[in-house]
């Protein structure tokens, strides 16, 4: 059995991170990740000026985020009070998919770090084993859980991870439409929406991202995402 200082569960940019950082203290390291590698996820993510900041304090190589072919954001749209208001973008921002996001910081945590990423290796159970924990067949003095909202993981059998439904809900999808001549971040806020706001971010030259999030039950956002899409994406997308 293989065995480390710590076993990270999740390999998104939290797992990604953590385990550079457990890496650069001295400890072994393992990530273990569910999916398979490139797995595509029709999530998106935005790369302000304050996350490209936290990056570079965490040293970080920033040039890779647009060498890898980020869409850089060039303006901030939302409506205030029925009229469009226009941002312009000063510093360097970036539009990613969330697959594209993960590939970077996997690459990041793997070919820097030489930090082991054991893909297509869903976590279930983690047991009790001679003072440490033994997960999917590895061994760990500690481990660290970095995993989405809907995981679900027991430990000696018994729940520990569950899915907890008062946390704010999203749901979001890529969409193809005409091309952009700049990369854009629309973020848009309506009382009608019950607490729930929605977005439209260009994640490459004719692919968008669009969501909405708030905190509520699945199926009537799902119900609101369509609304949203059919008032604001002819408008932004084509």
């Amino acid at each position: 059995m293989e065995k480390f200082d710590v076993i990270v569960i999740g390999a998104g940019p939290a797992g990604c991170f953590a385990a550079t950082e457990l890496k650069r203290k001295g400890y072994s390291v393992c990530i273990l990740e569910r999916e398979e590698r490139g797995h595509r996820k029709v999530c998106g993510d935005g790369l302000s000026m304050a996350g490209m900041e936290v990056l570079r304090m965490m040293d970080f190589p920033v040039e890779r985020i647009p060498a890898k072919g980020a869409f850089r954001i060039q303006h901030y749209y939302y409506y205030a009070e029925n009229r469009l208001i226009q941002k312009e973008v000063e510093k360097p921002e970036y539009c990613l998919a969330r697959n594209f996001t993960d590939g970077l910081f996997q690459e990041y945590a793997q070919q820097d770090f030489h930090i082991p990423i054991r893909y297509g290796c869903g976590v279930k159970d983690i047991f009790r084993r001679e003072g440490g924990y033994e997960v999917n067949g590895v061994y760990g003095r500690k481990v660290l859980a970095a995993v989405g909202a809907n995981a679900r993981i027991r430990l000696d059998g018994q729940d520990f991870l569950c899915v907890d439904r008062s946390k704010p809900v999203g749901i979001s999808c890529i969409i193809k439409g005409k091309p952009a001549e700049e990369g854009f971040f629309f973020f848009d806020y309506d009382a009608a929406y019950d607490g729930t706001y929605a977005w439209i971010f260009t994640l490459g030259r004719n692919l968008y991202n669009v969501g909405l999030w708030r905190k509520a039950e699945y199926g009537r956002l799902k119900n609101q995402l369509a609304e949203f899409m059919e008032k604001r994406c002819p408008e932004w997308t084509g």
